[in-house]
């Protein structure tokens, strides 16, 4: 009975190799339609009270921004974009069609990204501004290049590029920590995701511990 089952699967798939490479491809397709399925149902799972109450969270953030003196033109594009596109599916939900929220909520995670990011280049570009302050006192420290890398992030930092604002922070301090020029930072950062929604990445909370 062996041997007729085998010999079976043998005429049928050409040889038992070929036979396992037809069970591993079936079991790659499994796989994936898995994945493909697990992700679908994640996107439909976000409703619009979830959504519209994340909104009204990066509004607060956006005025937090904006009570900083934190320069806010490109976030509030997006945040406009944002209510924008909520409405809209709003909209064809109420017509009985299906929405795309999740379009929604990815902007607003690059609302709360900017947000975050914009907070902590303020913070560390403070603190920088501090420490050039101080070996600018001490006529025995080369510090012109590190200067010129400090100008640029406050540049970057004028102009919304929050992130590489932050990636010229650390460039300065690798210039500043040269042999003769002690840095110390006096800022680090804790991420903590706080964000009510299972299905997004997590709003970051800074701590700052001097």
């Amino acid at each position: 009975m062996r041997w007729t089952y085998l010999k079976a699967i043998d005429m049928f798939f050409g040889s038992k190799i070929r036979f396992q490479q037809y069970l591993k491809d079936f079991l790659k397709f499994f796989c994936f339609l898995m994945v493909f399925t697990i992700l679908n149902v994640s996107a439909l799972s976000v409703t619009y009270e979830e959504v519209s109450s994340n909104l009204e969270t990066a509004e607060e953030k956006l005025e937090d921004m904006k009570e900083n003196q934190i320069p806010v033109s490109k976030a509030e594009h997006i945040f406009e974009d944002a209510e924008d596109s909520l409405d809209s599916q709003r909209s064809l939900e109420s017509m009985g069609k299906d929405p795309d929220y999740e379009g929604v909520q990815e902007l607003i995670y690059r609302l709360f990204e900017i947000s975050e990011n914009s907070l902590r280049a303020r913070d560390d570009l403070n603190v920088l501004e501090e420490r050039i302050n101080e070996l600018r006192q001490d006529d025995t420290f080369e510090i012109q290049e590190a200067e010129m890398s400090y100008e640029r992030a406050v540049e970057e930092f004028e102009n919304q590029k929050f992130e590489s604002a932050l990636e010229s922070v650390e460039e300065t301090y690798e210039k500043i920590s040269e042999p003769g020029l002690p840095a110390i930072r006096l800022t680090d950062f804790f991420h903590i995701p706080c964000f009510k929604s299972s299905s997004a990445p997590g709003i970051y909370v800074s701590i700052y511990v001097s």
